[in-house]
């Protein structure tokens, strides 16, 4: 049985250190697997109709490297997720503050979180988003 949350609804649902496995962008929608570690299995967020995506991440220098060669970039772990309501839709973002520290941003008509069991616990919105999505500095991450 999936548990299906659409927009708003994701409130109900954390997301907070869960791991992204894999990004499929598509024309029509994109498709986010989750290793979910607030429920049972893996989790999809979908974006439908995605317009706009925007990454952002930081990258480490050949002297940082060695300092931790141990460390490979083989995961993503949510810290945060937020969502911003708009005239054509929503802007959805996945924020990463451990290392890599970054953020996707990404605008779509709606967006849903397919569950495959109820969460543990409930999520929310971060209102990490500028609201001028077109801002390279968010006031809110500092």
């Amino acid at each position: 049985m999936k548990y299906i949350y659409t927009n708003e609804e994701t409130d109900a649902v954390s997301i907070y250190e869960c791991l992204i496995k894999n990004i499929c962008f598509g024309k029509f929608e994109t498709r986010i697997y989750i290793d979910w570690s607030q429920g049972y299995g893996s989790f999809v967020v979908k974006c439908a109709y995605p317009s706009m995506v925007e990454y952002n991440f930081t990258t480490i220098s050949d002297d940082e490297f060695t300092d931790c060669q141990r460390m490979v970039l083989n995961h993503l772990e949510i810290t945060g997720f937020s969502y911003l309501k708009d005239d054509s839709g929503y802007f959805i973002q996945f924020d990463f503050d451990n290392y890599p520290v970054g953020y996707i941003r990404m605008h779509c008509t709606q967006f849903t979180f397919e569950a495959p069991s109820l969460p543990l616990c409930a999520g929310g919105n971060e209102h990490r988003i500028p609201w001028d999505p077109i801002k390279i500095e968010d006031p809110l991450d500092n």
